[in-house]
């Protein structure tokens, strides 16, 4: 039954569904980055009257054109930028398999714990009924004056708190379940799990584990892909600091008249790069390399307060 439950809550549970939604834009986040690699093709048509003062009348323009772009990406920009976003949606993708792990571990608690409560019910049912039978001989002793009034006030007491208690057990259980069924993405009145009378196998704990399984905690990961994106982010803030090339080249027609647009006489093109330096910016690049190096060391600091905590969480669990 817990397999079964396992497997819906990784469709059904809305959270992981956000999750998910998350790592595909984030991954498309990645192809938008790597787009920059090819050159950018545009077409356009255009067709313009003005009038100039000191000519009579009006004049028409009309362009019809292919423009072509290309950035070499000669100090590593562009390759640094895909490289922080595909280390953002390596971390985003961990992110999602932390979560759902967290679903899992919680799924897997309220299960045992309905069982464990299942368990608990009935041992209280069969209490009950003992002392209900213990009550009618105690009624009965005291009707032959054998025990006194107390005795019989005492066991009626007993039966009344174990009653009480199967109640309190009845809630419980009726919650747990209503968890159970919002992880699985569904409204608590649609979900009814019969009670199990099966035993409870309890795993054996080992009492060490190495610490290479660490690196298989999601959060860990989610951790170290955030540094490798912090570094390429560096990266990206020093690339600023050299001048850019662009290969730019256009095709097309260009004539007065959109009649005389697509003959043979007004065909023009163009094509020559264009080197592009900033020689100031009031601090603005010298602003985003300190923003790089302290997100670096951010990343970082998280990154070793991850492990540590892990250390500990797996300390305190063994």
């Amino acid at each position: 039954t817990l397999s079964d439950l396992m497997a819906r809550v990784e469709v059904d549970y809305p959270g992981l569904v956000a999750a998910e939604a998350r790592y595909r834009q984030a991954r498309a986040l990645v192809d938008s980055a790597a787009s920059g690699r090819w050159p950018q093709l545009d077409a356009g048509l255009s067709y313009a009257r003005a009038r100039n003062p000191q000519f009579p009348g009006t004049s028409g323009s009309a362009r019809a054109g292919i423009d072509v772009g290309w950035e070499p990406d000669l100090w590593g920009r562009l390759r640094r930028s895909i490289e922080a976003n595909e280390a953002v949606a390596l971390a985003t993708a961990e992110d999602l398999a932390a979560l759902r792990l967290s679903i899992q571990a919680t799924l897997a608690t309220a299960y045992w714990q309905l069982r464990s409560t299942d368990a608990l019910k009935r041992l209280l049912e069969s209490t009950v009924t003992g002392y209900r039978q213990s009550v009618q001989v105690t009624r009965n002793r005291y009707q032959a004056g054998v025990v006194p009034r107390s005795d019989v006030t005492q066991a009626e007491t007993q039966l009344l708190t174990v009653e009480a208690q199967l109640i309190e057990v009845g809630i419980t259980r009726a919650q747990t379940g209503n968890a159970i069924a919002v992880l699985l993405g569904r409204p608590p009145s649609t979900l009814r799990l019969p009670e199990d009378e099966g035993s409870l196998a309890i795993p054996v704990v080992p009492v060490g584990l190495p610490s290479e399984l660490l690196e298989r905690r999601p959060d860990v990961a989610a951790a170290e892909y955030r540094v490798a994106a912090a570094n390429a982010n560096i990266g990206v803030a020093r690339a600023a600091w050299f001048p850019t090339l662009q290969l730019q080249g256009t095709a097309g027609t260009q004539a007065t008249t959109l009649a005389d647009l697509f003959s043979l006489p007004h065909r023009v093109w163009s094509l020559g790069p264009v080197l592009a330096q900033t020689l100031f910016d009031g601090g603005a690049r010298r602003a985003r390399d300190a923003q790089a190096l302290a997100s670096h060391d951010e990343a970082s600091a998280n990154y070793r307060l991850a492990v540590l905590t892990a250390f500990q969480e797996v300390e305190d669990a063994l």
